[in-house]
């Protein structure tokens, strides 16, 4: 049975419960929606840190993918007749309101984006990531875990194979991120997983796990040449969403409501005002110099390719002390953080990433920050301009951004929240809200007054606006992939190949603008908190009771924290 904690998972005791019977209601649906799901979704299970589903694998069959179908629907209705929302206090009313917004995300996948005949990164890396998840932590013996991972590896060849008879017309970008990233899945199952192994002392244990990935290898090659071959020529669908089930998503996951012309108006005048504060800090870095040769010569201070890493973890360390000297967010207990390179299926579209552990894990708590190492086969033009993503600035940033405060200091957080709901439910815009909101807030209170680090602290601002102007006019406005990398090069101040790998996720990540959005919201929230609590304002504490809440859409986050005492 699903456990939030040592107490029931819709606790009690947060806030005044005006109906226990409907209360308990709602704990009991609560259990049964997650067991349910967790079903379909073994290596969620994994990944949450809850391991009865370890030798288990996704199977997106289309009578699997039906019954799913048919159970989300059949849930809501109970939900929605058995609870009376209305008796429930405001913390259960939350979870209410996230518990039908998960049911409601999940039925948009299957019924309207159609993401099993859409996606076909989604067969791979399930593959990939569902191992993987077995590997990178000690939750239990390495022997133990190479028993799932043989389990797993098994599963390969019959996903990868449903994988080839659901995909219809996918959009052509798709299928060409998909044959990329589906090479590293072969490169990890012929390397990674054998690795893994190459240790136990037990011989045919480590026989079985070669044969299985070597099973899974050949699996992982022919959906490659599936993807090449069949898929590719026939990959004509289109990656834009269309203005209407664009606002339908929005409005969805992230409750807003803001029409996209309005928020496309926000995003291009708050991208003139960034360009006026990168000008006046290049002129305090050299007055004679315009800003793309500030940003040039600049982006050349960074770290050489086998420096990488560690200067990415002493940047972190120092975050860390600033944190706890200056009181801007208190850090739970239970840290164990590791700064090492990202799994290479992971690199296609990621420099750096916060992978933290799940919120029911119990013994393998180790979080990894991820560094993409730079590709020895480039030449060294290519890696200079590689290692320019890494300069001391973007080091200072992404380390705000993914671990301390950002993404880290929260995944702590949540695993400290007593309710199941908030534990297994999250919104896009609060997380990368929040993160991206720590890279200017720290500035703010005085990490460093280095012009370098105010620049590319603005440098990614911009990016994230860019992402927000551009997801808007490709998913409703008809841009093309070719219109928008010229537009984030020209404005955005990108190196070419930095802007065609950002507008490779903006085909497949439309909600990309609530990197911006949800940083908007927490700064507005921020402002109505201070009013709310008077001269008692402290940002440490605004911070704190911001992170305790979980990660719910802010406007559920702002009704949750306005409505508590000063």
């Amino acid at each position: 049975m699903l456990c939030a904690g040592a107490s029931s998972p819709i606790s009690p005791a947060r806030g005044d419960v005006r109906n226990p019977e409907a209360a308990q209601a709602l704990r009991r649906l609560a259990e049964r929606y997650f067991e349910e799901r967790l079903d379909y979704q073994p290596s969620l299970a994994t990944a949450v840190g809850l391991h009865d589903r370890d030798r288990l694998l996704e199977d997106y069959s289309k009578p699997r993918v039906e019954r799913e179908r048919v159970a989300l629907h059949a849930f809501l209705d109970t939900l929605t007749s058995a609870v009376d929302s209305a008796a429930l206090a405001l913390d259960d009313q939350v979870d209410y309101a996230l518990l039908i917004r998960d049911a409601r995300m999940r039925l948009y996948e299957i019924e309207t984006l159609r993401v099993y005949e859409r996606d076909p990164d989604l067969y791979h890396e399930t593959a990939s990531d569902g191992i993987y998840l077995l590997l990178k932590r000690d939750f239990a013996p390495l022997e133990e875990r190479l028993e799932a991972v043989i389990a797993r590896s098994e599963r390969v060849p019959p996903l990868l194979a449903t994988g080839m008879r659901n995909l219809k017309n996918p959009p052509e970008i798709w299928t060409r991120i998909a044959i990329e990233q589906a090479r590293g899945t072969v490169a990890f199952f012929e390397k990674v997983v054998p690795a893994a192994a190459s240790g136990v002392r037990d011989e045919q244990l480590r026989r079985r796990v070669v044969h299985a990935a070597e099973s899974a290898r050949r699996a992982a090659r022919d959906y490659v040449r599936f993807l090449e071959k069949e898929l590719l020529p026939r990959s004509k669908g289109e990656f834009a969403l269309g203005r209407d089930i664009f606002v339908r998503r929005c409005a969805l996951e992230e409750g807003i409501t803001e029409p996209p012309e309005s928020i496309l108006a926000r995003g291009l005048a708050a991208i003139e005002e960034n360009h006026r504060q990168i000008a006046k800090v290049c002129r305090q870095i050299d007055p004679d110099a315009s800003v793309a040769q500030v940003i040039e010569r600049t982006s050349a201070n960074h770290p050489t390719a086998a420096r990488l890493v560690a200067d990415c973890e002493s940047e972190l360390k120092s975050l860390r002390g600033f944190i706890v000297e200056r009181g801007i967010v208190p850090i739970p207990g239970g840290e164990n953080l590791v700064v090492t390179q990202t799994p290479i299926f992971r690199r296609s579209l990621s420099f750096a990433s916060m992978d933290t552990p799940g919120p029911f894990e119990k013994t393998g708590t180790r979080a990894f920050y991820y560094v993409t190492p730079v590709d020895s086969t480039w030449s060294p033009t290519e890696q200079d301009d590689y290692l320019k993503m890494f300069c001391r600035g973007l080091i200072y940033t992404t380390g705000s951004h993914e671990a301390y405060p950002g993404h880290y200091v929260q995944g702590l957080y949540a695993r400290e929240h007593p309710s199941l709901v908030r534990k297994l439910t999250g919104s896009y815009a609060f997380s990368e809200g929040w993160a991206h909101y720590c890279e200017q807030m720290l500035l703010d209170e005085g990490y460093s007054d280095d012009p370098e680090l105010r620049l590319y602290q603005l440098h990614d601002a911009l990016l994230r606006l860019c992402r927000l102007v551009l997801t808007i006019r490709m998913h409703t406005q008809g841009w093309s992939m070719e219109q928008a990398i010229d537009w984030i090069v020209r404005e955005g101040y990108q190196e070419r190949i930095n802007a065609e790998r950002e507008v490779k996720r903006y085909t497949m990540d439309p909600l990309v603008l609530s990197y911006t959005w949800g940083k908007w919201q927490i700064q507005e929230l921020r402002e109505k908190y201070r009013a709310h609590v008077g001269a008692s304002y402290r940002l440490g504490e605004f911070h704190r009771r911001l992170l305790s809440l979980g990660a719910p859409p802010m406007a559920l986050a702002e009704r949750l924290l306005l409505s508590e005492g000063p």
